[in-house]
């Protein structure tokens, strides 16, 4: 009798375990496309067989099966392959915000375009060709200092623009921050929950999916690492530092710095430490950004000040060496709005010249600046004066063309200049000058637009030469333009092995519903099978019952 039971129990274990099979096959078929989701797998193991091996075990052939039973449902999953998405994810969204930013950047500078800075300059410098020719042409000078002013409003728009987008990017900074703050939360909230499952020896598949997928989240933000340990939890650390330990969460916080506007430093919260941000989204805000003066944006705007500083500085020096139409010598062309050094937020017209365009310097008292440079001293007659220099031997020959006699012939002078008819002489190289009262020939309008593309100027104040104001701008444009090249060729390869193993990861935990089809059916034929077990069964006893009566 006790075998015809045992016959419905392994009929009625076989039952539950295709039921169960089948559950798991429907929620597989349910889920195959929900994001994050791995495949669930029933494993079937075979119960505790009929009788226990001991002395008073009954003679017989051998132990008795008593069926089968689900010894877990678990996931399917390469811890391996999943390792590996998660560090490409973080890379590829380093480029990819990396990337965006630099696009952002390109513009913002709008090059090329005919509204930009070096269309600024070139006007700038056909206006001051066109003043050479045209010095005393009162349109001519109104189109110089319009477009002074427009170069001016130039360098100050970019310079905004770069100030707001860096702003804006601390504002990302201090969302981002709390989106991983969230993130932690969740994840410790599930360590919690999965921890207790855990303990009551399930698996809860689902959760820990729904964990995998807030880490990666997590990951693709930041750089983090895991590590999970026997109860359950995963914890989580940023730069080294423990973020997600179990069921606590050390939070993130950002901090301002006073000096240091638009650039707040993370720390963790608990510790007062500064976090060490190397990776992800985060990581790509802060270097564009930038962090104690260093950066993709404050290196543009330095860049920027650079220019504008050097430019106008060269372009005083060379304007104040002239004259203007009421036969004064120029003054600064350009000035700071704040008294400070001129940069690309603070350059400004001069309000004299913007005021009166006849202070614009366009003449000089040399027509040869290379060689050397002329200021009245308040007592010169205004005779044509011819200059020969011999630097190398420190000599001067000065010849008064109007009367047509030599004032002095080889005489000395001492370091860089010398006096003479109520005119200072400033050497610059040997060779010939002449000089005039000729104060509207235009010779310094044309001094004046060498500044833009033909003098080779020192940026750094090293004594190196870089080059001219346009060449400087373009390296920078240039330079740019190659970051963003870079950025947007490493995008293009974390896309790519970011494809390569989604499709491994797809292969190895997706839902294939033709599989997940043929194990409905396996199943269901099992299931109907000990279903048909049972039925048998019960005929045989009732059968046997029948010849008992």
């Amino acid at each position: 009798m006790a075998n015809y039971f045992n016959t419905i129990n392994i009929g009625l274990r076989g039952l539950q375990a295709q039921k169960k099979s089948l559950d798991v096959t429907s929620h597989n078929i349910a889920n195959a496309n929900t994001e994050g989701y791995s495949r669930q797998r029933a494993v079937h193991s075979t119960t505790d067989p009929y009788t226990a091996p001991g002395f008073g075990m009954p003679e017989g052939a051998g132990q008795v099966g008593t069926g089968v039973e689900i010894e877990e449902i678990n996931r399917i999953k390469d811890q391996f392959v999943e390792g590996q998405i998660w560090e490409k994810k973080q890379s590829q969204s380093y480029w990819n915000r990396r990337s965006d930013g630099l696009s952002r950047i390109e513009n913002i500078f709008n090059e090329p375009s005919d509204s930009n800075l070096s269309a600024a300059f070139d006007k700038f410098w056909q206006s001051l060709e066109d003043l050479s020719n045209n010095p005393e042409d009162s349109a001519v000078r109104a189109t110089v200092k319009e477009r002074a002013n427009t170069l001016v409003d130039s360098f100050h728009s970019i310079d905004e623009q770069l100030t707001a987008y860096k702003k804006s990017l601390n504002g990302d900074v201090k969302t981002t921050v709390d989106e991983i703050n969230s993130l932690g939360k969740r994840i410790s909230d599930l360590n919690e929950q999965i921890a207790h499952i855990k303990g009551t020896g399930k698996n809860p598949n689902d959760l820990m999916d729904t964990r995998d997928r807030l880490i990666e989240e997590l990951n693709q933000k930041v750089n983090v690492r895991t590590r999970k340990n026997d109860r359950g939890y995963i914890n989580v650390s940023i730069g080294g530092m423990s973020f997600v330990s179990g069921d606590a969460v050390n939070e993130l916080k950002t901090e301002t710095v006073s000096g240091s506007p638009n650039e707040d430093i993370i720390k963790f919260a608990e510790l007062d430490k500064k976090a060490n941000i190397n990776s992800g989204e985060l990581a790509a805000l802060i270097d564009l950004r930038g962090a104690d003066g260093e950066g993709i944006i404050p290196d543009q705007k330095e860049k920027l000040d650079n220019i504008a500083n050097t430019f106008a500085n060269r372009f005083n020096e060379i304007h104040n060496s002239g004259y203007d139409l009421n036969k004064d010598a120029g003054e600064d062309f350009f000035l700071s709005d704040d008294g400070s050094n001129i940069n690309a937020d603070s350059i400004i017209l001069n309000g004299t010249i913007d005021n009166d365009i006849s202070k614009i310097a366009a003449g000089s008292l040399s027509d040869n600046r290379d060689v050397v440079t002329v200021e009245d001293n308040g007592t010169y007659n205004g005779d044509e004066y011819s200059v020969t220099i011999d630097k190398n031997n420190s000599t001067y020959t000065l010849k008064n063309l109007t009367t047509d006699t030599t004032i002095a012939t080889n005489a000395n002078y001492t370091g860089d200049s010398f006096t003479a008819e109520g005119l200072t002489f400033n050497v610059e190289d040997s060779g010939t000058a002449f000089v005039n009262n000729n104060i509207g020939s235009g010779d310094n309008a044309l001094n004046l637009a060498d500044t833009i593309k033909s003098d080779e100027l020192d940026f750094n104040n090293d004594g190196n030469i870089e080059g001219t104001v346009m060449g400087k701008y373009e390296s920078v444009i240039s330079s740019l333009g190659v970051q963003g090249q870079r950025a947007n060729q490493m995008v293009e390869n974390q896309d790519t092995l970011v494809n390569q193993l989604e499709n491994k990861r797809q292969s190895i935990s997706g839902v294939s519903l033709d599989e997940e089809m043929a194990n409905m059916i396996k199943y269901q034929q099992a299931y109907n099978a000990s279903a048909k077990l049972i039925s048998n069964a019960n005929r045989m006893l009732d059968s046997l019952m029948g010849i008992l009566r």
